[in-house]
């Protein structure tokens, strides 16, 4: 399965098939707001369309991760956002910080459930 079609699959098992997304599934880490980050997305949620991207898996430092980096993961964890978007980055530091975590949470919770 080509990245681009696994962004598909996940976009449709998320049920975000209303969103249109561009995605860079080999980004430069010098695209990204944060150069030492393995994915981002950017979107405007009134008109439901979004940017993601994936850094290059030959650009990743393994040294500068705290974990080893997972494309499909981070892809889905992408995606999350916009799934999560309106309690997203809404001014409240503490609320972000904590859906930040819950995004995390449920990727690896796909990604398990996607190994057994």
């Amino acid at each position: 399965m080509t990245k681009l079609e696994l962004c598909k699959c996940w976009q449709s098992k998320l049920r975000l098939d209303d969103w249109q997304i561009t995605f860079y599934p080999e980004a430069k880490s010098t695209e990204f707001i944060d150069p030492y980050g393995q994915g981002e997305v950017s979107y405007n949620e009134v008109i439901k369309c979004a940017t993601i991207r994936i850094v290059d898996e030959n650009c990743v430092n393994e040294k500068d991760l705290y974990k080893p980096f997972n494309f499909e993961k981070t892809l889905i964890h992408e995606l999350l956002h916009l799934k999560l978007c309106l309690f997203d980055n809404n001014g409240n530091d503490l609320q972000s910080r904590y859906v930040h975590q819950i995004i995390e949470e449920l990727a690896n919770a796909f990604m398990e459930e996607k190994r057994q």
